[in-house]
């Protein structure tokens, strides 16, 4: 039996507004399989970023566990947590969060000078990299001078520099439109399998819930699909 890359357990997460408590998270549990791409869905509120950050170990829930390849990561220090985030995770954001003074090969190649890659075997994953999101003749280029979608693209390449096994990717279509936001998601599917990494990958776009392995819901900080209703991650045609 495949052991899943990501369990979250029994999290419960609430925020303080004034003298009211707002419960962002209820008792939400899941497994991912490595290799899976798992589809969180819901709209606006339902908690889907919440969840993402307690995975990610960006944020700590009020009570429940979260495991990554077998570590429980809601024990650890934030110096450990920060370890594991920059080797074991990658994150894309809807906002791209590219530096805008670096070039698209540049940014991408930020989190291998955190972790003092030689020079060499960086510029050699950099251009692996660009070659995979198919921007290869795009690496001199700033962020200034490329589309929404070849921004987003190069945010990907960065979040797999240092080969995580999980991608956390949050509304990653959220600034596109509709054409731009499927290929997004074909690429992400192209990846989970050529990257051999485990994807969790947040949307409010129904229509784009068919990429991937598995969809969970979320309604107002409940999962309202079945906690272990995964299937074998696909296999690369």
């Amino acid at each position: 039996m495949i052991e899943p890359m990501v369990i979250a357990a029994n999290l419960r997460k609430a925020y303080r507004q004034g003298p009211r408590e707002v419960v962002a998270l209820r008792d939400v549990s899941f497994a991912a399989l490595p290799g899976e791409l798992v589809v969180i869905s819901g709209g606006r509120g339902a908690g889907k970023t919440t969840l993402l950050n307690q995975v990610g170990g960006l944020d700590r829930p009020d009570s429940g566990e979260v495991t990554i390849a077998g570590r429980r990561i809601t024990d650890l220090s934030e110096g450990d947590l920060l370890q594991l985030r920059r080797k074991e995770i990658g994150y894309v954001f809807p906002s791209f969060g590219l530096i805008p003074v670096l070039t698209a090969a540049e940014n991408v190649g930020v989190p291998l000078r955190l972790t003092n890659t030689p020079v060499d075997e960086r510029d050699k994953r950099v251009e692996e990299l660009l070659t995979l999101v198919g921007l290869a003749d795009h690496a001199d280029r700033s962020p200034y001078e490329l589309s929404e979608d070849q921004r987003q693209r190069i945010a990907i390449a960065r979040a797999l520099a240092n080969r995580p096994r999980l991608l956390i990717a949050d509304e990653p279509t959220g600034r596109l439109e509709a054409r731009s936001s499927r290929r997004i998601m074909e690429l992400l599917r192209t990846l989970t399998l050529t990257e051999d990494v485990t994807a969790l990958v947040t949307t409010a776009d129904p229509a784009l819930v068919g990429y991937a392995d598995r969809v969970l819901t979320l309604r107002d900080g409940v999962l309202s699909s079945p906690r272990q209703t995964w299937a074998e991650p696909r296999e690369a045609s």
